[in-house]
């Protein structure tokens, strides 16, 4: 799957076996099995960044964790 890093994109998930973003440089990809895929479409991405802000590797981590701790318990 693809993460939306920066710009308008900021936050939105793409299928990585059918989508290929227009622009790759605004986008992390992410190799996940569908366990991992449907946690990281629970997170509300967009609210967690500022207005022209962008997502970092730690933020999609930290938030991934906790959003798999909260399911776990």
């Amino acid at each position: 799957m693809w993460i939306g890093r920066r710009g308008p994109n900021v936050g939105k998930l793409l299928d990585g076996t059918k989508q290929v973003p227009q622009t790759p440089a605004d986008f992390y990809p992410l190799r996940c099995d569908a366990p991992t895929e449907a946690i990281m479409r629970s997170i509300r991405w967009r609210g967690l960044v500022s207005p022209g802000g962008a997502l970092s590797k730690q933020s999609i981590s930290r938030e991934y964790r906790k959003a798999k701790e909260a399911r776990d318990v």
